[in-house]
């Protein structure tokens, strides 16, 4: 769900953008159908901006290239960025607190929704119907204080009111339906429901509808009716109960807009060429997602999950906030048989020799500060913190004690990897440090610049390596090193290129106050196919 709203609240900066440009060229032109299209095309761009990854980069690289320092030149081979859905981190409460306050809205603006269908059902449930086409159905009711009204098929009039003057509402009403105008605002709704804290989905949905209410006044116009008297039946029928939900009802929008856009002229066709200027509206909406401060916010709502990692063969539960976990980069080579046979038989045989115990047997436990392997003594013993406990029995430590633990069946043993002793108590981070141009920025800088080694197994197996590193309270990175190793070839590859990072954004504590972080970079290596031509 936090994935969900970080889209949504993107998607709140277009539509927002697009809107302010729509609002000041284009809402006092009298060129009704083409505002409509141009509306529900804001919508579309709205909804589809977030999605464009290429624009994303484009923009991304032009705003912060003064942040690169360079890259480094890459083989002919494939390399392709996968995403690992199962790497996920831990935030601070802030965000999750945000994402059910934003459930919390979605609810209840979808049962106002639902009891606003309801009503309308029940109105028309309980009228008189009259057949006026094959697809189009009149309603009389006896509630004189409900305002003629459209929606779907039917067309609700007070029988007060369609005795008086049933030929110029039915004109108007028919329009509605003619246009589908209720399609409009069944979406308008459902962008409400999804966007309830976006003031401009309000505002696109009164856009809309008045939109709706000017081909209804023209359509009354152009069939002969008296513009004086049809403007005295809408100021007559304003105080009428009116649905703000679903339906078109003839006493919605502003009066006042409504008579005077019937006193206007007709638009020129060339200022329809106004609209060109929600472009550069869009390209300014993704330059915001970008801001560094944005995207930082934006990954943190999205973050907000428990962190568990599951793979084919191992299971490993983090018990520390990994502040920055990212997505995994994925580097696939294509290599020659020959290089294929030669590393697998090499890792094959590097691998038996590593096998601890047989499959059949009890696992057995090893315990690793910051990834290096503590030899108990001959009682058995490791000491730590100034403790003694029997490795047989080490999962009873104390678990803030704990960076992870890994459970790896193929090998039958369990990895306990403690924290370091003499490292400094870390401070728990309310905003983490974020690369800049966000973590999308980060994706690509690593994509550019990892390479497959030369040297490395092409055994078409995945080799998966995580690195972890600290970023300063100044946005230096350092204190590169690995807890996941995979070989010294992939190792090295991985820690060349986290050591070449730029400079981030540091993360901050609850009082805003610069702080060191740490982060975990999962990178996959594999080596697929064959090259004859090699």
């Amino acid at each position: 769900m936090g994935e969900l709203l970080s889209y949504m609240l993107q998607s709140a900066l277009g539509l927002t953008s697009l809107y302010l440009v729509y609002k000041w060229v284009m809402s006092r032109r009298n060129q009704h159908a083409y505002n409509r299209a141009t509306l529900l095309f804001i919508y579309a761009m709205a909804f589809l901006l977030p999605t464009l990854p290429a624009m994303h980069h484009a923009v991304s690289q032009f705003l912060f290239s003064n942040h690169s320092k360079g890259t480094t030149e890459t083989s002919d081979m494939p390399i392709i960025v996968l995403v690992d859905d199962n790497m996920l981190s831990t935030v601070s409460l802030i965000p999750i607190i945000i994402v059910a306050l934003y459930i919390i809205g979605v609810f209840v603006m979808s049962i106002a929704t639902i009891a606003s269908y309801i009503r309308l059902a029940h109105i028309v449930a309980n009228g008189t119907h009259t057949k006026l086409s094959k697809n189009n159905t009149l309603v009389l009711t006896k509630q004189p204080s409900i305002a003629p009204f459209s929606w779907m098929h039917y067309i609700v009039i007070s029988q007060n009111d369609y005795n008086e003057c049933g030929s110029m509402i039915l004109t108007h009403e028919m329009e509605h339906l003619s246009q589908h105008h209720w399609i409009d605002m069944l979406t308008s709704q459902i962008v409400i429901i999804l966007q309830w804290f976006n003031p401009v989905a309000w505002l696109m949905r009164d856009e809309l509808r008045t939109v709706h209410e000017y081909q209804a006044d023209a359509a009354v116009l152009q069939s002969g009716a008296n513009a004086r008297q049809y403007q005295l039946l809408l100021i007559k029928k304003a105080v009428g109960k009116s649905f703000p939900a679903l339906a078109n009802s003839l006493n919605h929008s502003n009066l006042k807009k409504r008579i005077t856009m019937m006193l206007k002229s007709k638009s020129r066709k060339s200022s329809r060429w106004l609209a060109l200027a929600l472009m550069p509206a869009a390209v300014a909406a993704v330059a915001v997602f970008n801001i560094p401060a944005v995207a930082n916010a934006l990954s943190s709502v999205s973050n907000a999950k428990i962190p568990v990692t599951v793979s084919d063969d191992k299971v490993t539960k983090s018990t520390d906030a990994l502040n920055g976990q990212l997505e995994e980069i994925s580097v696939i080579k294509i290599a020659s048989k020959k290089q294929t046979d030669e590393k697998t038989n090499r890792m094959t045989n590097q691998k038996n020799s590593n096998v601890r115990t047989e499959k059949n047997s009890q696992p057995q436990y090893i315990v690793t500060i910051n990834g290096k392997e503590v030899q108990p003594d001959a009682d058995g013993n490791i000491e730590y913190k100034g403790s003694k406990y029997k490795i047989s029995n080490i999962t009873n430590i104390t678990p803030e004690y704990i960076n992870s633990i890994t459970v790896n069946k193929e090998a039958s043993n369990i990895t306990i990897d403690l924290k370091d002793p003499n490292a400094q108590k870390t401070e728990v981070a309310a905003q983490r440090a974020m690369f800049p141009g966000g973590d999308k920025a980060l994706l690509n800088y690593v994509y550019e610049n990892v390479k497959y080694p030369e040297d490395a197994p092409a055994d078409g197996k995945t080799y998966r390596v995580i690195v972890q590193f600290e970023i300063s309270s100044t946005g230096k990175v350092g204190a590169a090193k690995i807890i996941r190793s995979q070989g010294e070839s992939f190792d090295s590859e991985a820690l060349r290129v986290i050591r070449n990072l730029p400079d981030f954004e540091p993360g901050k504590n609850e009082k805003g106050e610069n702080i060191a972080t740490t982060y975990h970079l999962p990178v996959s290596f594999k080596a697929i196919g064959s090259d004859k031509s090699k």
